[in-house]
């Protein structure tokens, strides 16, 4: 096909000369009629990565590119590559025998020395082995795969590795590997004397060991640039030392862990360096807990202790975020002080989390009085905090338009937007009058509810043949506050109905209150609502994902938000 063309034009293969090498012995095209093109020389080309120039102080990566003669629909392209490797922490490798292409026919060949304890892990289709493994008696192993239909690409799709046929190989143990880095960030935080002056400076007048953590982290997060390779991209002799990167405004994850701990330190904090993966730490996904692989962990963090037991993990936040929260937040973390491998938890005050509280005072001609405060929580505190400090003023009057504008179309406002961070949670009000908000026909009266959980679950298709991967948790409360005109208070025929949802493999539930207190305790014709939305990382089978559609169309159904009102009789 026309995009098959434009994918297998060229090969790129990324890699880093301070540890690797790169060749490409041949690459050609078989044309459909036959007709063989070889790549040239002048047809291959040497690129820096796109990072390496906003970073200069590390080895530069590459990548060699080569540009294929004549391809076009019914081409055979043939290529062989050497890529080379020294001074790794540990040898791994995963190799897919089923991806979006189908495939023909597929080998991988293992050589390895008789002393090198290998770790290795099939995973095959259920009930229908397709891949065939062998070990001769020289101790080289093989595998094969022929005739495997591709697989279809869907979003929100987990790590090929955990449920594609495949193998992971390594040699690596993660309580070593992640003592090795620990040990590389002390060394290079050991005798740091601008770091430590630095320090000294800095906390001047600052008392406590909270305020002076957050100095800490706000005054690395303000003056030292993320920039360079990702974690493990590079060999640990490449690692600086904490007032080189203090001095260039620029490091990696790795740099500006080893900045922060040499800061920490000379602060009297007892700093623990914890490597973070991208991955939720989900049982389906725990292959790789017993077979590292290169590249899972992308992050270091460092966990440092606060007042009344609490604990707080740097190099992930910025200065408007509040101290405890993290962006890594159930990942899967390598503790290197004590070589667990767990959940990274974080203190339930600084879970992200929003919450959403709307006052709805309605009139017997519909015309309403509407009132929206948001409290923001952890990672949301973060975002909010940061958009409203730095936004512009004729855009922050666009984006309360906007708000203003999801409410009701006829809206206007009666107050300003009033927003405060100063404290936490953070929060956001305003209130607006809203004409005709509620619809009078006849004897009824009745209105849509604001807001919406349509999105919540992210279904984006109402089939699904691979699993679903819930990434990141999700909580949200949404509280209505409905005064009532008392003539349609008592009957209402149509109203949000209480209800729970469990979600499959412990993805967490959603619930919906409804509580009614019509001339009650208040003495006031009141309808209470509640959403309630708290949804956990999960792997779900594709066989369960019925259960995930079912609940979303339930919670973004007309009906979930929809009130309808009947006048009482004279």
């Amino acid at each position: 096909s026309y995009a098959g063309k434009k994918s297998y034009s060229e090969l790129k293969f990324p890699y880093n000369p301070a540890w690797e090498s790169v060749s490409l012995d041949y690459a050609r095209v078989t044309t459909k009629a036959g007709i063989v093109k070889s790549v040239v020389d002048s047809e291959k080309n040497i690129m820096d990565a796109a990072w390496s120039g906003a970073a200069p102080r590390y080895p530069t990566a590459k990548v060699l590119v080569a540009s294929l003669p004549g391809v076009d629909v019914g081409s055979v392209i043939e290529y062989r590559v050497v890529r080379e490797l020294k001074d790794r922490p540990f040898f791994s490798m995963v190799e897919y025998f089923q991806g979006f292409d189908p495939i023909l026919k597929k080998t991988v060949t293992l050589k390895a020395p008789k002393n090198l304890k290998l770790k290795i892990d099939n995973l095959d289709v259920k009930g229908n082995s397709i891949i065939f493994h062998e070990t001769d008696k020289k101790g080289v192993m093989t595998w094969r795969v022929v005739d495997v239909n591709a697989v279809k690409w869907e979003r929100d799709l987990p790590p090929l590795w955990s449920f594609l046929p495949s193998t992971l190989v390594s040699s690596g143990n993660w309580r070593a590997y992640s003592a090795k880095l620990a040990d590389t960030v002390k060394k290079g935080a050991t005798g740091q004397k601008n770091a430590t002056a630095a320090t000294t400076k800095l906390l001047k007048g600052v008392s406590g060991i909270r305020k002076k953590i957050k100095a800490i982290r706000d005054f690395v997060a303000r003056g030292i640039r993320p920039a360079g390779p990702a974690l493990g991209s590079l060999p640990l002799s490449c690692v600086s030392n904490a007032d080189v990167t203090l001095k260039d405004g620029y490091g990696d994850s790795i740099d500006r862990a080893t900045l922060l701990y040499a800061m920490l330190t000379a602060a009297g904090a007892k700093p623990e360096v914890v490597l973070v993966a991208d991955e939720p730490c989900l049982e389906a996904l725990e292959r790789v807990g017993h077979l590292p692989l290169k590249g899972f962990f992308s992050k270091i963090l460092l966990r440092v202790a606060l007042d009344k037991g609490d604990s707080a993990y740097l190099n992930d936040t910025d200065q408007y975020a509040p101290l405890g929260s993290t962006t890594s937040e159930g990942r899967f973390a390598m503790f290197a002080d004590s070589g667990t491998l767990r959940p990274l938890a974080v203190d339930e005050k600084m879970d992200t989390r929003t919450n959403v509280e709307y006052t709805i005072r309605l009139n017997e001609d519909g015309t309403a009085a509407i009132t929206r405060k948001r409290s923001f929580y952890g990672m949301k505190y973060a975002y909010w905090n940061k958009k409203y400090t730095e936004i512009k003023k004729e855009r922050k009057l666009r984006l309360f338009q906007e708000m203003i504008s999801e409410i009701s179309k006829a809206a206007t406002s009666s107050t300003e937007l009033k927003t405060d961070f100063s404290s936490y949670p953070g929060t956001e009000e305003f209130t607006v009058q809203a004409p005709n908000y509620g619809v009078v026909e006849g004897e009824y009266l009745y209105l849509r509810l604001p807001g919406t959980l349509r999105n919540v679950l992210g279904i984006h298709s109402d089939l699904r043949v691979n699993p679903f991967l819930i990434s990141r948790p999700k909580r949200l409360t949404r509280t209505y506050l409905l005064n009532l005109p008392k003539a349609y208070a008592k009957k209402i025929p149509i109203a949000p109905t209480s209800d729970v949802w469990k979600l499959p493999a412990g993805a967490g539930c959603i619930a919906i209150v409804n509580d009614r207190d019509i001339f009650g305790a208040t003495r006031k014709p009141i309808l209470f609502i509640n959403q309630d939305v708290d949804v956990k990382p999960a792997f779900i089978q594709k066989d369960e994902f019925e259960v995930i559609q079912f609940v979303a169309s339930r919670i973004s159904s007309r009906k979930a938000q929809l009130l309808l009102m009947e006048r009482a009789k004279k």
